[in-house]
């Protein structure tokens, strides 16, 4: 044996000893000393009993000597002169030990250290803290690892054992069920997770022989390291800003129902707190204003970065980095839990068994319309509209936050603004930056203008709907526009209508009189080619507003509930880029319901009834467009606030037509004659349109110039195209030139 410290006696060394220790290891001085003791005191007790001073290969590589040293002294070998009884004196020593560690470990209980801590945290007992320090001090010192070996007489077993920590905590026979009641499953340190047991070799025995160690948010929580878990970084990001709750941009009823939310939190078992908007609507701000007011940090769970073979894990160290580091949890992504026909995948039972678990505030962040207590119906949730702001509060918006950005605008264009985007506090503020960055690109010091906030507001706004609908782009403005004067009144009103709809419904207040969105519906009815799609174009480029046409073919669906779900997205994107939807042919969708014979009928009139619904609840400008009036349902024209016939057009209409859908820069020839043209032929304006494209062709192909030749052949192709047959009646003395084209 190495000579030392005879431990026999009281040791001042101890006091020398603990002072020497590293600064992050001095709160722990008084728990490492007395674990120091146990161990001492479990060695003299085997080699008391020749259970380990006679093998000579004890641990297979740990040696006397070894552990001797890392006990800071050597333990009695029975060579020194002045032992009389060398069993007795062991015995004695043994118990200077247990009377040590005793005072030891009082003294170590009333430290308020980050243990001390975690037990209140957890609700650890005595017992369960004893344990925890077990497993850490191989984090702490790394000799433990060595005795722990030499202990459990396997070089491969460096940690504490259920057998070990027994021996170690001195239990007796009426108290040896203490350390196995708390490393079983029911038992708070497995329960929390704060201990695990095996390892990921499986090296670990079962029964008395099971190995247990610290799950590392643990040990970074006894070490004071920030929280951390590699299964947390991809989905959980922890973050602290002040916020003040007078600077969330958020109408002043909601902000006095948000600033009451710390006392409604205060009670047990709160409620979860379910903020619905739009990104930018403010809930961000609202979660971090809440989060200061209740002194706590924000951690946002994105469910939609949660592997399907992480859930549970992900769970669990979520529920123990919560229980360590407490912060108010912000919950996105909670539409990823369902697939597209509404089937939960496996990361729903892992969230959902937290989610009831939980008993502390937390917030579920969900865009506009989300079904949320379809997927929690049994926890009790308070939700808040972040987007029930309205006109005037996005002019309030308009008004302000320009300001902030140092940019001027004045009054008008701020209501302008606010009549034309559905825009929240971060999209304005978006708008505004790109506004900015605009107006930079042009040249130093260039102001930012009015045309700078639209294009970018504009940008904002622009959405892609795929197949469901197309962005119209036309260059046609009021002087293209052909109309009976009576149509181009309506068309006029209309017009002005949709652009002080806003002034109507919002400061008139007739929306909230009225329980109305705020929508105009127009039915724009007439045949094909009268000029309806035309208009809508017209209107929406003189309110430099977006016009999306909706392509039915790709709307309705043969497949159950996939028609609502393409309405939904429809209107939710014509509802943030505030743009005019235009459903050309809408009878196929708007059409009246039929008598109900199977489920495909069925399921057709629920989809009209949903359609109805979807044209109440939008707040924008909805246009159907119909050849047939008649065949509109009577439930859609009792919600149209606008029904403007497109009849075909009279002599004076039709000539305009004839003459303006020829460009100034194509050849025409004098001899063409309108007037017989437009006297002659009742066309629409689109069927004149394809005459005179035809014709266009027709001329190029023979390089020549556009005359009365090639507009009657066309003419001749459009009757063929409609079924009918030229004849001289019509034709009159260019009958003749029809004759040529069919000779050729």
């Amino acid at each position: 044996m190495a000579s030392g410290t005879d431990l026999r006696a009281p040791r001042g060394a101890w006091v020398m000893e603990l002072a020497d220790l590293p600064p992050e290891l001095m709160p722990f001085a008084a728990r490492l000393r007395h674990l120091d003791c146990v161990i001492e005191r479990e060695i003299l007790r085997l080699r008391a009993r020749y259970q380990l001073s006679l093998d000579e290969f004890r641990g297979l590589y740990v040696s006397d000597e070894q552990v001797d040293r890392l006990v800071d002294g050597p333990v009695s070998d029975g060579s020194d002169g002045e032992r009389v009884a060398g069993d007795r004196m062991d015995v004695l020593h043994i118990a200077r030990l247990t009377r040590q560690a005793r005072l030891l470990h009082a003294t170590a209980a009333g430290i308020e250290d980050r243990l001390a801590m975690l037990a209140v945290r957890c609700s650890l007992s005595p017992v369960e803290c004893d344990l925890v320090f077990l497993a850490l001090a191989p984090e702490l010192e790394p000799k433990y690892e060595i005795l722990y070996a030499y202990l459990n007489d396997d070089v491969a077993r460096k940690w504490p054992t259920l057998h070990l920590a027994q021996r170690l905590l001195d239990e007796r026979a009426a108290t040896a069920n203490r350390v196995r009641q708390a490393l079983s499953p029911a038992g708070t340190l497995l329960r929390e997770r704060l201990v695990i047991l095996g390892d990921a070799g499986n090296r670990l025995r079962g029964g008395g022989h099971q190995g247990f160690a610290l799950a590392p948010p643990a040990v970074q929580f006894l070490l004071d390291l920030p929280p951390g878990s590699a299964i947390l970084a991809n989905c959980a990001v922890r973050g602290t800003a002040a916020q003040p709750s007078e600077t969330v941009p958020v109408v002043e009823a909601l902000a006095a129902r948000l600033r009451r939310l710390p006392a409604v939190l205060a009670q047990p078992a709160p409620p979860l707190l379910v903020f619905a908007g739009e990104p930018g609507s403010g809930k961000g701000e609202a979660v971090h204003a809440l989060a200061s007011d209740i002194g706590l940090p924000v951690v946002t769970l994105d469910l939609a970065a949660i592997g399907a073979d992480e859930a549970v894990a992900t769970f669990d160290a979520l529920a123990l980095e919560l229980k360590l580091w407490p912060a108010l949890p912000r919950i996105v992504g909670a539409d990823c839990l369902h697939d597209a026909e509404g089937h939960a995948n496996t990361a729903a039972g892992p969230f959902l068994r937290w989610l009831r678990a939980w008993q502390r505030p937390a917030v579920l962040d969900i865009p506009r319309g989300f079904a949320w207590r379809r997927l929690l119906p049994e926890l009790r949730g308070i939700e808040f509209d972040f987007d029930g702001g309205g006109y005037a509060h996005r002019s309030a918006l308009w008004r302000t936050l320009p300001a902030e950005h140092g940019i001027a605008l004045d009054g008008a264009d701020a209501a302008l603004l606010a009549g034309r985007f559905d825009f929240s506090a971060g999209q304005i503020g978006a708008a505004l930056a790109d506004a900015a960055t605009l107006a930079q690109l042009e040249g130093d010091g260039v102001p930012v203008t009015f045309a700078h906030i639209l294009r970018g507001a504009r940008a904002g706004a622009d959405q892609h709907l795929g197949a469901l609908a197309t962005k119209v782009v036309r260059g046609q403005g009021w002087d293209d526009l052909v109309l009976t004067p009576g149509t181009r009144g309506r068309v006029t009103e209309f017009t002005v209508a949709i652009r002080q709809r806003h002034v109507v419904f919002a400061e008139w207040g007739f929306g909230a009189r009225l329980g109305h969105s705020g929508s105009l519906v127009a039915l724009f009815a007439g045949a094909s080619g009268t000029g309806k799609t035309m208009t809508a174009g017209v209107i929406a480029a003189e309110l430099d507003i977006d016009l999306y046409k909706v392509d039915l073919s790709g709307l309705v669906s043969k497949y159950i509930g996939e028609t609502e779900k393409n309405l939904d997205r429809v209107f939710d994107v014509a509802r943030k880029a505030n743009a005019m939807l235009f459903f050309d042919e809408a009878d196929a969708l708007f059409g009246k319901r039929s008598e109900v014979k199977d489920a495909h009928d069925r399921y057709a009139n629920i989809e009209t009834a949903y359609l109805l619904q979807k044209l109440e609840e939008h707040p924008g400008v909805v246009i159907l467009a119909t050849n047939v009036k008649r065949n509109i349902d009577e439930a859609f024209s009792r919600r149209l606030q606008y029904v403007i016939e497109f009849p075909l057009p009279e002599v004076r209409e039709r000539e305009r037509l004839w003459r303006g859908m020829f460009p100034a820069a194509a050849p025409v020839r004098d001899d063409v004659d309108f007037a017989f043209l437009a006297r002659q032929f009742p066309l629409a304006g689109g069927h004149i349109r394809n005459v005179a494209l035809d014709a266009a062709f027709l001329a190029a192909q023979a390089d020549d110039a556009i005359d009365m030749r090639q507009i009657v052949q066309a003419l001749a192709r459009q009757y063929a195209k409609q079924g009918k047959i030229p004849s001289p009646g019509e034709f009159g003395p260019y009958y003749p030139l029809v004759a040529v084209r069919e000779a050729r």
